[in-house]
């Protein structure tokens, strides 16, 4: 069962962190969602690095869920593709607190708005209805 709240301080450490980034780092993104609380529920994070790379290699994009990576359950999902290497680029990730149609509603619309909003791609997921709904919601 997931947890519904981070720990004391958690939320706040993160927000902290990702601020510091942002400043520290000219092309840095990050973005929060919260929930009806006020409390932190999900957070996407990309950099400069990441951000040119989906620039150049953004055409086949990957993105799953699968990962549970802690001890409160939360998603992990980056969004991946490969390069003319054929190495593994990573474009950004999130922490996702559920796996609701809103929830990627706003990841997916958070991802694209970092990305400049670059849609020609393929998009490669798991059979996850939510993120279909999401997916046709926000590119169509």
């Amino acid at each position: 069962m997931r947890q519904l709240k981070l720990e004391d301080c958690e939320g706040s450490c993160l927000l902290e962190y990702f601020g510091l980034e942002s400043l520290n780092k000219p092309n840095y993104f990050y973005s929060v969602q919260f929930d009806s609380k006020e409390q932190v529920a999900s957070i996407f994070w990309s950099d400069g690095i990441l951000r040119s790379d989906y620039a150049c290699f953004g055409d086949v994009l990957s993105f799953d869920t699968t990962f549970r990576t802690n001890n409160l359950y939360r998603l992990l999902g980056p969004f991946i593709s490969f390069n003319h290497h054929r190495q593994i680029c990573i474009f950004g990730a999130t922490l996702l607190f559920n796996e609701t149609t809103d929830t990627f509603l706003w990841l997916f619309s958070t991802f694209f708005e970092c990305m400049k909003e670059k849609y020609n791609f393929s998009f490669l997921t798991d059979q996850c209805q939510a993120i279909h709904a999401a997916v046709l919601s926000v590119i169509l």
